[in-house]
């Protein structure tokens, strides 16, 4: 995980690349479905010039580092995607800037996985005799890329589900109180989570017992990140679990149906997803019904999935309770997990995020791959993967 702190040694190729990745995250949530890309310019050793792709339609990275710096003549360009080889929305490709500008060297962390530009950059560069170096710092800049990673190679929505849990698997009293399970930072990560994805979810039971807002406010992001100054608040599409729409009867009494502030432009503000066979016919309010055929009387979430891809969310993040998480985790359906994990004993009466799955054998049990870790004060950050 890309952090405030650069732990490269001053002026190396990793220490430049590592400031590259931090200014890519100044683009969260305004580029989607774009990637999150930073460029840094570096000549003699010094730097010249940098950038970030700052909003969804506007310049690259690359011809903001360049505009930032004027004469870029024998620079060293550090960008932490491969740069494009296509045009799209902007006049002219990121290569093509490059190659202009008279850059000497271009050393990119992870191939595009667009196929309209993979692999095409290291040989145009070279043919306009430019050094290429590709795969420096490729797995920070991967975890970074990982839901434009997703959306390029499956073409369906990216599901991270994220959890609070006790040292011994705990995510809430048996009551159900939880709050706050986890510290100040680990808040700030949740709110990192909410400015990353395009829509976040929770189920009816959370609106009802924690009554959320789902917003992301800055007093609490800037307790896990604080170079995020510049980065202009967008609050996640609302998406309420709710099989059989029973919110919508009096769903102004909570807070998610407040609407106002900032939020993902030409995205729905609310959905209120449920069982087709229980859809209210004739709805007038304000939230946006996507009823779902299910499976079993259930909801299927890798139908839900497809159906938020369709309306053109690319990412999502589940910070539902303790039956959600279950259903998600049962189905198979997600795919990253961010689980931190806080120095507190429950009890085994308290509410467990597993399902059941009753297993005869260890062997038969789900695993995760850890893509990293990391210490937020007393709590620990783990980023899984499910194993295929």
């Amino acid at each position: 995980m890309i952090t405030d702190t650069n732990p490269h040694p001053a002026g190396s190729d990793e220490y430049w690349m590592y400031r590259a990745l931090q200014l890519a995250r100044r683009g969260l949530g305004q580029v989607s479905p774009n990637p999150l890309v930073g460029c840094v310019l570096v000549r003699d050793g010094n730097l010249i010039g940098e950038g970030w792709h700052a909003s969804y339609g506007g310049p690259h990275a690359e011809v903001a580092a360049l505009a930032a710096a004027g004469d870029s003549r024998g620079a060293v360009a550090y960008v932490s995607l491969e740069p494009c080889s296509h045009h799209g929305r902007q006049p002219r490709s990121c290569t093509t800037a490059l190659v202009e500008a008279g850059v000497s060297r271009v050393l990119f962390a992870f191939d595009d996985p667009d196929p309209r530009s993979h692999g095409q950059a290291s040989g145009l560069l070279r043919a306009a005799g430019i050094e290429v170096q590709s795969g420096l710092l490729a797995d920070e800049a991967r975890l970074q890329l990982d839901y434009f990673i997703h959306n390029k190679e499956r073409q369906s929505c990216f599901t991270c589900l994220k959890l609070a849990s006790s040292l011994d698997g705990r995510i809430a009293c048996a009551n159900g109180h939880s709050q706050w399970l986890s510290g100040r930072r680990s808040h700030g990560y949740a709110h990192f989570l909410r400015q990353k994805h395009d829509a976040i979810l929770v189920g009816s039971g959370t609106v009802r017992a924690d009554n959320p807002k789902l917003t992301t406010r800055r007093d609490v992001l800037a307790e896990y990140l604080a170079d995020m100054e510049s980065v202009q608040l967008r609050h996640p599409t609302r998406v309420l679990l709710d099989p059989r729409f029973e919110l919508l009867t009096d769903l102004d009494r909570y807070a998610v149906s407040d609407l106002s502030g900032e939020f993902r432009e030409g995205r729905p503000r609310l959905i209120v997803a449920g069982l087709q066979q229980h859809a209210p016919s004739g709805w007038q309010g304000s939230a946006e019904l996507l009823p779902l055929i299910g499976m079993s009387g259930r909801i299927d979430f890798h139908e839900l999935a497809a159906e938020l891809w369709q309306r053109g969310t690319f990412s999502l993040l589940v910070e539902g309770g303790a039956s959600v998480a279950a259903s998600l985790l049962g189905q198979g359906a997600l795919q990253q997990l961010a689980l931190v994990h806080t120095p507190v004993l429950l009890g085994a009466d308290a509410m467990s995020f597993a399902p059941s799955f009753a297993l005869q054998s260890v062997d038969d049990a789900q695993r995760f791959h850890l893509l990293d870790s990391a210490r937020l004060d007393d709590d620990v950050l783990m980023l899984l993967e499910p194993r295929s």
